[in-house]
């Protein structure tokens, strides 16, 4: 295998004491980095990827009552090889059930769903952090939402999916409640419309 070459370009734009602009391009080549065998010929595929992404944080509002808005949007292209998919499932502890009767999703049981291949992702998110009376309040909620547009090569149809959720901020950053809901889709067939399913998420995250 050779050694994998890749980049990453960042340009941040400062337009005051706290209020970011933020445009990054990066990419990853890995030649024979991946391999098919199709009736016992092993071919060898190269891996490129790049991405272009853009990242705001805009306060809004006086010192007191003071608001910000958070967004991040990006584009990714990846080429692992033909019809390469890879699906994952965060946490997922699901196992098949061998007397199911129906059409099972292809990706496998539980949380899991087509993430990573060939092909190309649009994801963008932003968040609004409320404002807050309290000079120095304790918690500050920040409500998020979410978009995810995967057009990947081994399925004939793409997907859209959503989140849509809420951070909670205790004592600044030094902890965090997520309460999150996100739908993901799930196909059955490589060739048709994929369906939808839900899933709520709360995760928690100290800093010290």
């Amino acid at each position: 295998m050779k050694n994998p070459i890749h980049c990453h370009l960042k340009w941040d734009l400062i337009w005051g004491p706290k209020k970011v602009f933020n445009l990054g391009a990066g990419f990853y080549h890995q030649a024979d980095g991946t391999r098919t065998s199709v009736n016992s010929t092993i071919e060898k595929h190269d891996i490129s990827l790049w991405a272009v992404d853009a990242f705001a944080d805009i306060p809004l509002g006086n010192a007191k009552n003071k608001m910000a808005v958070s967004a991040y949007a990006g584009y990714y292209n990846y080429q692992f090889g033909p019809n390469y998919l890879r699906n994952l499932g965060i946490m997922n502890i699901a196992a098949s059930d061998p007397n199911f009767v129906g059409n099972k999703a292809i990706a496998g049981p539980g949380n899991l769903q087509p993430t990573i291949g060939t092909g190309n992702i649009i994801y963008a998110q932003a968040g609004l952090l409320l404002p807050s009376q309290a000079e120095k309040p304790k918690i500050r909620i920040q409500p998020f939402a979410a978009f995810t547009h995967k057009d990947f090569d081994a399925l004939s149809k793409p997907s859209s999916q959503f989140d849509f959720g809420a951070n909670w901020f205790i004592d600044g950053h030094h902890a965090k409640i997520t309460t999150q809901y996100s739908t993901r889709p799930v196909y059955t067939s490589p060739t048709e419309d994929p369906t939808s399913k839900g899933e709520f998420i709360v995760q928690f995250q100290i800093y010290l």
